[in-house]
């Protein structure tokens, strides 16, 4: 069942970005070929336009490639965005694109001059495809970042292009697993290849390299379980998959290790291979926040287990909340404001953090 649940979801996506690329590049790229077919054209006027076209492009790349080679990489993580993780504009562009195009062509014509129609409903149609991923793209970059693997994949080319080898990381989470159980709940089971994956990975790499300087700020491990399993319970209305809390309790422990690269309870030389893990208490525990280098993510999280030391649960939750937390995750480029958060996450590590606070 759970095999044919999966085989279906795949071929659904698959199906989705077919249908974008037949309706966001075949159907114009007809329009236009139709248009020129049956009207001809001006031979000298579009092939200078494309050339200069060409020429503006391959100039500034050629230029960027060797002398702006950071912002050759923005740019690539730029287009890796918008064709990976903006599934639904395109959707929703190719999708009202070739509904407008489809309503003009209603509209009577001469038969001569049916050309002059497709080249207009070119026109039409790359407006509304532009208009509609020129939202998309304003809207994430002046919105609050809400859609966890958005936030992830964020994060991945922040931790992959922005985080030099004197750059300082921090993570302040009450498990480092961001977003793990959302994606288990919704998929049964977390591929190899997924972005919450990648951020693990890609997490550790950091550590290695950054050693001291990475610090992961988490919950005290004991109380992993009963966090997951009081999140677990609100958000199934009392009901309790062990096995799910099991995986999740296992993988934000997993984290800590490839953070730490030692095993957990370990204590001595071995400290200094990796970064640095400081557990704090709910009651205590700092604002969450992600710093990488000069750039931070302020988290906001709404719906999170309520914190109760004296029941024998640990956790309460919040009634009438039955969905995963909602997140409001703000991204900063700022030294200053990094640098502000660091030494703030310094003193309160001395002051109350346990585990690895010495440097």
């Amino acid at each position: 069942m759970k095999t044919t649940h999966k085989w279906f979801w795949r071929s659904l996506h698959v199906v989705n970005w077919a249908l974008i690329l037949i309706a966001s590049f075949v159907v114009p790229i007809a329009m236009y070929a139709y248009a020129v077919w049956r009207g001809g054209r001006y031979v000298r006027w579009p092939f200078g336009l494309v050339a200069l076209g060409l020429l503006v492009m391959g100039t500034r790349f050629f230029y960027a490639k060797y002398r702006e080679p950071d912002e050759l990489l923005d740019l690539k993580s730029e287009f890796k965005f918008v064709f990976f993780n903006a599934a639904s504009a395109w959707s929703a562009g190719a999708g009202v694109a070739c509904i407008l195009t489809g309503l003009y062509f209603f509209f009577p014509a001469e038969h001569m001059a049916l050309h002059h129609r497709y080249a207009a409903a070119l026109g039409v149609y790359v407006s509304i495809l532009g208009i509609t991923l020129a939202v998309h793209a304003f809207y994430r970059n002046t919105a609050p970042i809400r859609d966890v693997n958005h936030l992830l994949a964020e994060i991945v080319d922040d931790l992959r292009y922005r985080c030099p080898p004197d750059s300082k990381l921090y993570v302040v989470y009450p498990a480092l697993n961001i977003g793990y159980y959302r994606n288990l709940k919704n998929l049964d089971t977390v591929p190899d290849d997924h972005i919450t994956r990648h951020f693990r990975d890609l997490l550790a790499e950091r550590a290695e390299q950054l050693k001291s300087n990475a610090v992961a700020i988490t919950y005290p491990l004991e109380l992993y379980d009963p966090l997951y399993t009081c999140y677990e319970k609100g958000i199934n209305r009392g009901h309790v998959k062990q096995q799910r809390v099991d995986e999740c309790v296992r993988d934000a422990k997993r984290y800590i290790e490839k953070y730490t690269a030692k095993s957990i309870g370990f204590t001595g030389e071995a400290l200094q291979k990796a970064g640095r893990v400081v557990y704090v208490q709910p009651d205590q525990f700092p604002s969450q926040v992600l710093v990488i280098g000069s750039i931070s993510y302020i988290i906001m999280s709404y719906g999170m287990p309520v914190y109760a030391p004296n029941e024998a649960e640990k956790f309460k939750w919040i009634h009438g909340e039955h969905e995963p937390a909602t997140l409001l995750v703000y991204r900063r480029d700022d030294p200053v404001i990094a640098d502000t958060i660091c030494r703030h996450l310094d003193l309160v590590i001395k002051e109350v953090g346990q585990g690895d606070v010495d440097p």
